[in-house]
């Protein structure tokens, strides 16, 4: 059962870093409407394909493990509660509409004003914190070495999407945007 809660997750995921960099660079070339239209629902083709793959190979995404131990798991529940709730407060003030990229399809994107509030106060892209989160968390519940992998895969890959969201929100936004960028980290700490 985990075994498959653990694979809709990662096929949720792991196609939306390269996914995130061509929809971004879209909108900041100025592609038209019906390119990001399929862009978008290339997305829904890509985790089908990848659901089929996942699914007819969980043996092999599962086969490595390690030991845990019971302190190294209660680690991992705390660690995935700490990535549940920045989805929450994410969610709370971005809204659902939003974190599927509604407005930015409709045309919306114009007429939004930057967001600096709630947790956005603390962290430029907290949503992408939230993902490596939960596999490093569900990785030391679960001893699945893939899980580990995968994290510093969604890192790596959230972390280059950053560069080109925020190449689009200067153009969408300009001088306000660097000043935010200015004080406020890209994701928690400053580096």
């Amino acid at each position: 059962m985990i075994e498959t809660i653990l694979t809709i997750i990662m096929v949720f995921a792991t196609p939306l870093p390269i996914w995130m960099i061509f929809l971004h660079l879209s909108m900041t070339h100025g592609t038209s409407r019906s390119t990001q239209y399929i862009l978008y629902f290339s997305l829904g083709i890509i985790w089908f394909l990848l659901a089929l793959w996942a699914f007819s190979n969980q043996e092999l995404i599962f086969g490595p493990v390690f030991e845990t131990t019971p302190w190294m798991q209660w680690l991992g529940v705390g660690i995935v509660l700490l990535g549940l709730l920045i989805d929450a407060l994410v969610i709370r003030v971005l809204g659902w509409r939003k974190l599927i990229f509604f407005t930015e399809l409709r045309g919306d994107a114009g007429n939004e004003q930057l967001i600096i509030s709630g947790i956005y106060k603390h962290a430029r892209h907290p949503r992408y914190v939230e993902y490596p989160l939960i596999a490093i968390g569900a990785a030391l519940v679960t001893g699945y070495w893939t899980l580990i992998g995968y994290a510093i895969y969604i890192f790596l890959g959230l972390w280059l999407v950053t560069y080109f969201e925020e190449q689009e929100l200067v153009h969408r936004f300009g001088d306000p945007y660097h000043d935010y960028k200015k004080r406020v980290p890209r994701f928690f700490i400053k580096i």
